[in-house]
């Protein structure tokens, strides 16, 4: 009887190791040029024990981590029907975020990084002199940067569209409400010219 005719015990570790053995034995006595169809199979059949011997392996490994290490099993807090569960935040959280919401959003993550470095609360670092002082130079750069972009802005927002208002008067697109700010930008190029 052949190996295929057989049946192996292969319930355990030992039975598949000892089956790939016998099959890798069956293998090397099978002439490869006389029966290459009968060898071809066994060797498939090599491949294929051995790879149930290590899904086997790992699977006994796997099964020896999860004793070992059981998982923690996850809470999920019971939200009565709302899509999104709700926090309870302590008063001293609102006051946090109360005090915080008075800073502009661009220094809030230094004020956090100052308040953490020094295991301070935000609200008492807000009453340090140096970080007021920190804040209101910060909030005048952002008042001139925002003037200068803003002058830059009008000047070059006025000049093209009166450029554009001209070009709609002389296609004859201007529409009613604007006639009286192409005009106006008329008498202005006149003016440059004369």
């Amino acid at each position: 009887m052949g190996l295929n005719h057989r049946k192996i015990m292969t319930n355990d570790k030992k039975g598949l190791q000892d089956a790939v053995i016998s099959a890798k034995e069956v293998l090397e006595k099978t002439d490869k040029e006389k029966y290459p169809k009968l060898y071809e199979s066994r060797e498939a059949n090599v491949k294929s024990l051995e790879i149930a011997l290590d899904q086997r392996l790992r699977a006994k490994k796997a099964e020896k981590d999860l004793k070992n290490n059981p998982p923690e099993e996850k809470k999920t807090p019971k939200n009565n029907g709302d899509a999104t569960p709700t926090k309870r935040f302590s008063l001293d959280d609102i006051e946090e975020m109360s005090a915080l919401s008075k800073v502009h959003k661009d220094d809030r993550e230094e004020i956090f990084d100052y308040a953490e470095r020094k295991k301070l609360k935000v609200s008492e670092v807000l009453d340090k002199p140096f970080i007021a002082s920190f804040l209101k130079e910060k909030e005048e750069e952002r008042k001139s940067a925002e003037a200068s972009n803003t002058a830059k802005n009008q000047r070059t927002t006025s000049k093209s569209s009166n450029k554009r208002l001209l070009d709609q008067l002389e296609k004859g697109e201007l529409p009613e409400e604007d006639i009286d700010k192409a005009v106006k930008a008329r008498f202005k190029k006149l003016k440059g010219k004369s």
